[in-house]
C-alpha cells in the first residue's frame, strides 16, 4: 500500500515515474473529467463515491482484493489536496487495508507540484521542481499490527522528508 501527500492534481503525474503499477483510489468526479478520468477508469483505478452511504468500506475492500492479490494501491492519505501546502491529517483507509492485508506501507513525500498547479487553479501552469521521495516501507509488524499506528509512523516519516527537502532546497 502506497501512501502519498497531497498538493496538486499534478501529483498523479508525478508518481508515473515509479516503477510499479498503482490502482489510486480517487474522488469519484475525477472519473469524469474527458480523456484522463476515462482512462483513469478503464485501467481500474479505484472510484470513491464520498457522497454515498458505505461507499467507503466498499472501496476499502476492493483495496483489500487488489492487495490480497498483489497488486499494489496508491491512497492520497489527507484525502483531499493541501489548501495551504501544509501536511494536513490523514485518513485512516490505507492503513486500514495494509494491516488488513498484512502488507507493508510505502510512504511518498511529493513536495513542488503545488506551485505549478496550486488548488483552485486547475487550468493554469506554473513553475515548479517536484520532487517525488519514496520512503523506507513501514512493516505492519514494526506499528504493532495496529491501523493507527501505522497511520502515525507513515505521517511522521512523509512530514520529516518534506521538512528536510524544503530545509536543504531553502
Amino acid at each position: 500500500v502506497f501512501v502519498s501527500n497531497h498538493q496538486s492534481w499534478l501529483d498523479i503525474y508525478s508518481l508515473c515515474y515509479l516503477d510499479a503499477t498503482l490502482k489510486f483510489v480517487a474522488k469519484s468526479t475525477i472519473f469524469w473529467i474527458p480523456v484522463a478520468g476515462w482512462v483513469m477508469s478503464a485501467i481500474g483505478h479505484i472510484p470513491l463515491y464520498r457522497k454515498e452511504k458505505g461507499a467507503g468500506r466498499a472501496v476499502l475492500a476492493r483495496c483489500e482484493a487488489l492487495v490480497g492479490r498483489g497488486v499494489p494501491v496508491c491512497f492520497f492519505a489527507e484525502g483531499t489536496r493541501s489548501k495551504d501546502g501544509e501536511l494536513g491529517p490523514f485518513k485512516m483507509g490505507g492503513f486500514r487495508v495494509a494491516a488488513a492485508g498484512d502488507c507493508d506501507v510505502v510512504p511518498i513525500a511529493i513536495d513542488g507540484t503545488r506551485p505549478m498547479m496550486p488548488p483552485g487553479r486547475e487550468f493554469e501552469l506554473g513553475y515548479g521542481e517536484p520532487t517525488v521521495t519514496v520512503l523506507p516501507p513501514i512493516s505492519p509488524a514494526d506499528a504493532g499490527h495496529d491501523a493507527a499506528r501505522l497511520c502515525d509512523m507513515a505521517r511522521a516519516a512523509i512530514a520529516a522528508e518534506l521538512t528536510r527537502s524544503r530545509s536543504s532546497a531553502g
